[in-house]
């Protein structure tokens, strides 16, 4: 059964640097992350020399009722430059405490669910259950596949990119990247407030080893 998780999580070859600045930040963006049909962000990614380039893209507006209460989703897509477009997309909102999942859609399937992904504003040490949705291509279906704790390691980290230093939110969350894995691994998620995700990072658990990364490159902002 092949399995498409909802975390954008891709391997990328480019290095990064990480400091930690104290300065406080005076006003905050309205929004993590903007979602504006037509918004890109595109990512250098694969362990490999030259690496591949991601894409994650705003594709459209759709209208999501869940408990009766319609909310207006923003429909996106990642994908690898030159392949071929996933069949389905994932569904987030922003709401008053953060960046939210709302499902995801393809032309056979549909799910439903309203649960904070990325809170924010935060504070260091806060954490969340988040479910972490799949869609299996052989079934043609979306699920739950498992239940994670996210927790706020940093809101103001800089991360220095192809595209540029941002001062970060850092998301952090642990499971096993598959079944017949032993290891758990360590997800890191790095938040640029008002651009959104610029890095992706996962490490082994046991010795914090490098697995993957991602680091943005590009973007694309529409108004």
């Amino acid at each position: 059964m092949v399995v498409f998780l909802v975390q954008v999580l891709v391997p990328v070859l480019f290095g990064i640097t990480c400091t930690q600045v104290t300065a406080p930040v005076t006003e905050l963006p309205k929004e993590l992350m903007p979602l504006t049909v037509g918004n890109k962000w595109r990512y250098l990614s694969g362990l490999f020399n030259p690496p591949d380039t991601t894409i994650f893209e705003i594709t459209r507006k759709m209208p999501v009722t869940i408990d009766s209460v319609t909310y207006d989703a923003s429909a996106y897509i990642y994908y690898r430059q030159g392949g071929t477009k996933p069949e389905f997309e994932w569904l987030h909102w922003n709401g008053a405490d953060g960046l939210y999942w709302l499902g995801g859609v393809s032309g056979r399937d549909s799910l439903f669910i309203k649960k904070l992904g990325f809170k924010y504003p935060a504070e260091v040490g806060e954490s969340w259950l988040v479910p972490i949705l799949a869609y299996s291509r052989s079934d043609e279906r979306f699920y739950i596949r498992d239940t994670l704790t996210f927790h706020v390691i940093a809101t103001d980290e800089e991360i220095e990119t192809p595209a540029g230093k941002f001062k970060c939110y850092v998301y952090k969350y642990s499971r096993k990247p598959a079944d017949d894995v032993l290891e758990r691994w360590d997800y890191y998620e790095y938040y640029f407030p008002g651009l959104g995700p610029v890095a992706f990072i996962s490490r082994g658990q046991s010795d914090q080893r490098l697995i993957d990364r991602a680091v943005l490159y590009d973007y694309q902002m529409r108004k």
